[in-house]
């Protein structure tokens, strides 16, 4: 409630100020008073924009928790930059020594709160900060904030910040997609403290989200996916170094009809966690880096008929393209096989692709029915 009644010149001193001492009160590392100026921040944000309804109705009565425009600004801005520094320098350190950390919770709770910090700010600040470009950088310590920027824009996405309008929406989850193609998580492990593992997990808690706010698209965008989809693995020298057929794996899951080919038991547990998304949204939670592995490979075992039925379902000339695409790269697999360039996980790529293009010659008909 101090921040309307603080002079706008001031405004930027004083929270940069109070954020410095919520920083140096973190007793145990439990980040309790962060989070509490973050709350405060959520707070006066969501207030100010009931108060600032486009309609002109007055929503809340109370003119003294009401921003000026200037003051909002100066808070997004703060938001988007130092705020978003700090934690990401938090989630990073926090992540390398999971096993030792003793103060997960404080480090999740943070984070909740600044998501909710930054759902309350116009999309038109979110456009004037360009907060959502996506930058690729080949060292860790630049890429690990760019992929907690992606994670809070497939996050944007699921509060519904960027509008009703498909074109919109359609263009951010293209960003994220780009993005996520051109990481070589080989390359970037050699460097840094997290592992290829560590980053491998993180990119699948991002691909899983951005799957599942990806369903309700154009039949265009859905051709565009998994185009651009196969066309980044085709010119991708190691195909395991990238998430792309993972992506396209929970992807084709999302839009076509999960656990075709699975038993109860794993058909429930994605269940499970299609529900937990539906309710929570995109929550980055690492922890949960282990279930999302096992869903992971329930859902790669369903890609040849999840994917079969979607290009099915967007037209026989698509499939027959997509179909040649996918020998193309079991060629390209075998011939690595062959020249002993290529893991276990490797050849479970080629089987997958080699089945599904066995899907593609299959009555659509019969495919169609499944979903």
């Amino acid at each position: 409630n101090s921040l309307p009644k603080i002079p706008s010149g001031a405004v930027q001193q004083f929270i940069a100020s109070l954020w410095n001492i919520c920083l140096n009160n973190n007793r145990g590392k439990d980040f309790s008073s962060a989070t509490e100026y973050l709350r405060s921040i959520h707070i006066s944000l969501r207030a100010s924009n009931q108060f600032n309804m486009k309609s002109g109705i007055l929503v809340n009565a109370n003119t003294a928790t009401s921003l000026s425009p200037t003051v909002t600004r100066t808070i997004t801005t703060f938001l988007f930059t130092d705020v978003f520094q700090k934690l990401t320098e938090f989630m990073k350190g926090f992540i390398r020594d999971e096993k030792q950390n003793s103060y997960k919770d404080g480090v999740h709770s943070i984070w909740n709160e600044y998501c909710r910090c930054i759902t309350n700010v116009s999309l038109d600040a979110i456009d004037s900060e360009r907060f959502c470009t996506l930058n690729n950088f080949a060292d860790q310590d630049r890429m690990i904030p760019e992929l907690y920027r992606s994670s809070l824009v497939v996050h944007l996405i699921f509060e519904g910040i960027f509008g009703d309008t498909a074109d919109r929406k359609e263009q951010e989850l293209t960003k994220v997609q780009s993005w996520m193609y051109r990481q070589n998580l080989c390359d970037l492990s050699s460097g840094g403290p997290w592992r290829e593992d560590t980053l491998r997990t993180a990119m699948r808690l991002i691909t899983f989200s951005l799957a599942q706010v990806s369903i309700p698209v154009s039949e265009k965008f859905k051709k565009e996916t998994v185009a651009r989809t196969f066309e980044a693995m085709m010119v991708i020298d190691n195909l395991e170094s990238t998430i792309c057929l993972e992506f396209l794996a929970f992807q084709a899951g999302a839009w076509a009809k999960v656990g075709m080919s699975l038993d109860d038991e794993c058909t429930s547990l994605i269940s499970s966690a299609l529900v937990s998304f539906e309710e929570n949204g995109m929550n980055f939670d690492m922890s949960k880096g282990g279930l999302m592995d096992d869903l992971l490979e329930l859902f790669l075992i369903d890609l040849p008929i999840n994917l079969a039925a979607v290009c099915s379902s967007l037209g026989k000339g698509f499939m027959e393209r997509i179909s040649k695409q996918a020998i193309r790269l079991c060629t390209k697999l075998s011939d690595q096989q062959q020249q002993q360039n290529i893991s276990n996980r490797g050849k479970q790529y080629a089987n997958l692709l080699r089945k599904f293009s066995i899907f593609c010659n299959e009555d659509p008909a019969v495919i169609l029915s499944s979903m």
